[in-house]
């Protein structure tokens, strides 16, 4: 039998209900049950947080995708302070079975959690690079529709042999809506001509100034600063759920397998052998 303050072995004809717990034992153990509870709660919260707010999955949306990166490091921090309340709970009761099975059980879900945050990164980048693109697309498809409808007013104001006539074409392909000012008609017709071309191409600058906002150098910088915020907030929560996560029953922590990686061969120089 364990003692539920240390963990060791209790010897034989004894157990720890012989006697009153003493009143360190007790907080322990009531402190280590707070804590799982704690770590629960941090969990759900998460998950619900997490799921609601990312209804509807559009997964093949980079809007979406983006929005659900920074949701995911907005929120990073509940399970991971969740993972290390359990931690002090299993630290706090050592004896308990349940804890220490529960630990090791999320030490290997932590494995995938550590995983995750690093694929946060390529996801973040793809996204972005996939949103712009979109962007650029959309913009160029506008360009090319304004520029269509824009062609049959051009092509009607060259053909125009007088100012009646162009007034007169205007209203056709309008539907009135067009119409040259008072003083047009005692002005020469190329004159007249000139001003509403240079008018439309004013529109047509204006609009498409207006449509490539999205892509703006203002945008890009705004998207590299999320790109630069992802990667350093994702490498961090990586660390410290690797800290914690273990693959299978082996002893080693992700972390400390990182480390031994780092160390051999290429970490190391080999010692040559000395020449006899």
């Amino acid at each position: 039998m364990l003692d539920p303050l240390t963990g060791k072995t209790i010897a034989p004809g004894t157990g720890p209900d012989d006697g009153p717990l003493d009143e360190r034992a007790a907080t322990r153990i009531a402190a280590s049950d707070l804590l799982m509870a704690v770590g629960k709660g941090l969990f759900l919260v998460f998950l619900g947080y997490v799921i609601v707010d990312s209804l509807p999955f559009e997964l093949l949306n980079p809007n979406w995708q983006l929005r659900f990166v920074a949701r995911i490091l907005s929120l990073g921090s509940i399970p991971l302070v969740g993972f290390a309340c359990v931690h002090l709970a299993a630290i706090l009761n050592p004896a308990n079975v349940r804890m220490r099975q529960r630990l090791l059980s999320l030490r290997q879900w932590a494995m995938a959690a550590a995983i995750g945050f690093l694929l946060l990164i390529p996801l973040q980048g793809f996204a972005t690079w996939k949103a712009y693109t979109e962007a650029k697309t959309n913009q160029r498809t506008l360009i090319q529709q304004a520029n269509r409808r824009v062609a049959p007013l051009k092509r009607v104001i060259e053909s125009a042999t007088s100012t009646a006539d162009l007034q007169q074409k205007l209203t056709q392909l309008e539907g009135g809506r067009l119409k040259l000012a008072p003083e047009d008609f005692s002005r020469p017709l190329a004159d007249v001509k000139k001003a509403i071309f240079d008018n439309l191409a004013r529109s047509q600058n204006l609009y498409a100034d207006r449509i490539a906002t999205s892509t703006a150098p203002t945008q890009i910088w705004g998207a590299l600063q999320n790109a630069a915020r992802t990667l350093l907030a994702s490498i961090g929560f990586f660390i410290g759920f690797a800290a914690g996560a273990q693959f299978g029953r082996s002893p080693l922590t992700l972390q400390e397998r990182i480390s031994g990686w780092s160390q051999s061969p290429f970490g190391q120089r080999r010692r040559r052998p000395r020449r006899p």
